[in-house]
C-alpha cells in the first residue's frame, strides 16, 4: 500500500471554488504567507499517473509517494517542525 502526496496539479479541483464575500482579520497575515509557502507549480499529471501505476504491484513500493514539485518546500517545513520539537523535547518527555 502506498500513500500518494501529491503536490500541485492542475485539475478541475479548484474550479468550483469561490472567493469569500468577507475577509477574517484574524487569518489576514497567514493569508498574506502563503503564495511564498511552497512551489506552487503545476505537476506534470500524466507522469505522475505512470508513476503510480509504476509501484502499484512492486512489494518495495514506498509507503508514501510525494508527486510533483514542492517536495523541498514540505521537507523544509517538516524540518522546521522537527526542530520545533526537538527544542521542547525536555517539556514532551515531562508528559510521559
Amino acid at each position: 500500500m502506498t500513500i500518494v502526496e501529491p503536490g500541485v496539479f492542475k485539475t478541475g479541483l479548484g474550479e468550483s471554488a469561490v472567493q469569500p464575500s468577507r475577509t477574517i482579520d484574524a487569518y489576514a497575515a497567514a493569508a498574506h504567507q502563503l503564495p511564498g509557502l511552497y512551489d506552487w507549480t503545476p505537476g506534470n499529471l500524466e507522469g505522475a499517473a505512470r508513476t503510480i501505476v509504476s509501484i502499484a504491484d512492486r512489494p518495495d513500493a514506498p509507503l508514501r509517494l510525494y508527486v510533483g514539485h514542492g517536495l523541498d518546500d514540505v521537507r523544509r517545513h517538516y524540518h522546521h517542525r522537527l526542530d520545533e520539537w526537538a527544542a521542547s523535547e525536555h517539556l514532551t518527555r515531562a508528559t510521559l
